[in-house]
């Protein structure tokens, strides 16, 4: 949940870093997207999920030929 703390912040920060000044409802839109994508992208995997990117890992690493050695 965005605060009115974090969209000050926000506004600050952007305005700081592109020169542009945003309005509150503009900058509480834009944080909550950005707050929404970063939920998305850096989800807790799972057990089952990291041993099957294992599994994928090693079975692409067996199925690529070997260098050659001089």
């Amino acid at each position: 949940m965005v605060i009115t703390s974090d969209v000050e912040a926000f506004q600050s920060a952007y305005k700081a870093r592109f020169g542009v000044s945003l309005k509150s409802f503009e900058a509480r839109r834009l944080l909550e997207l950005l707050v929404r994508q970063m939920e998305l992208i850096y989800q807790p995997i799972s057990k089952q999920q990291l041993l099957s990117i294992n599994v994928n890992e090693n079975s692409n690493e067996q199925s690529q030929p070997k260098p050659a050695t001089d």
